[in-house]
């Protein structure tokens, strides 16, 4: 038996001619054709195993009997597996505890079984048993992988998910600069406008509305107010002037009024005493010469 890694004849251990003469799939009569291929467990010793009909070089005519080849299924052979795949291959035997959770989902899976699992967050496993030619379970075949793609798309949420706040906060800091320059400003401008009308009672002042929005609107419905009150205070100013004017006029009339009556008063007295002045003369009697 020639030996795949070096040009030296290898011995095979007679447990497996063993194994090859008890199992008959191996070998073909005169009427078969095609092949089978599997793994063949002999002394917990495992091999690629392929045998084949030996036919003529039309593929016609009876078999002359059957070739088989085969390979260890060994430490470099599953080395040249991971070299060729990029993966971490190992083949575990059925009686590894390690593997108790894999056995039992493996085993009653009806399905083709295989089992995954994240051993952590930079490897990932999965499991699958692996039968001879007769179908007994020969042992567990661990395929494992560095998580790279997950790292790679947990990286790139946790890059989303940054993205996203600090778009998110840009634009709140937008909405609050925007609600400042043409909501907030303008309200505490209006405001502080009206408490100075307040304090100075200064009716004259106007508001500078820009632009087309409510409180532009509103600023100049408050400026239409304040033209009508100063509107108003001016005619109230100039009825209270001209109703003073006019008490004034009354009061000086009322003066006026007032010496005249006393003047009547005592022009009538003085008209009374000469009244009474001449009866008292005609009252008299003449004095005698």
């Amino acid at each position: 038996v020639l030996n795949g890694n070096s040009t030296n004849d290898t011995n095979l251990a007679t447990s497996f001619y063993s194994t090859i003469l008890r199992n008959k799939d191996f070998f073909f009569d005169f009427t078969q054709t095609g092949y089978h291929t599997g793994i063949v467990n002999s002394n917990n010793t495992y091999y690629i195993v392929s045998s084949t009909p030996i036919l003529h070089s039309n593929n016609e005519g009876a078999s002359d009997g059957t070739l088989i080849v085969g390979r260890y299924l060994d430490a470099n052979k599953i080395q040249s597996f991971e070299n060729i795949t990029q993966l971490y291959i190992e083949a575990h035997p059925l009686s590894n505890s390690i593997l108790k959770n894999a056995e039992k989902t493996l085993f009653t899976s009806y399905e083709k079984p295989v089992y995954c699992k994240p051993i952590n967050s930079s490897y990932i496993a999965g499991y699958s048993i692996v039968d001879d030619l007769q179908g007994h379970p020969v042992f567990i075949l661990e395929v494992g992988s560095n998580r790279a793609v997950y790292n790679q798309g947990v990286g790139m949420t946790q890059n989303l998910m940054i993205a996203t706040l600090f778009i998110i906060a840009v634009f709140i800091i937008l909405i609050i600069l925007i609600i400042d320059r043409f909501v907030t400003a303008p309200l505490t401008k209006l405001t502080n406008s009206i408490n100075e009308i307040r304090e100075y009672r200064d009716l004259s002042k106007k508001f500078q509305a820009k632009g087309n929005d409510e409180i532009a609107v509103l600023e100049n419905k408050i400026d239409t107010m304040l033209t009508w009150l100063s509107k108003a205070w001016m005619q109230k100013d100039k009825t209270e002037l001209s109703l003073e004017k006019k008490v004034d006029e009354l009061e000086r009339f009322k003066k006026i009024t007032i010496d005249r009556e006393i003047r009547m008063v005592e022009l009538k007295k003085q008209i009374d005493d000469l009244k009474s002045g001449v009866r008292d003369n005609r009252e008299q009697p003449p004095e005698k010469a």
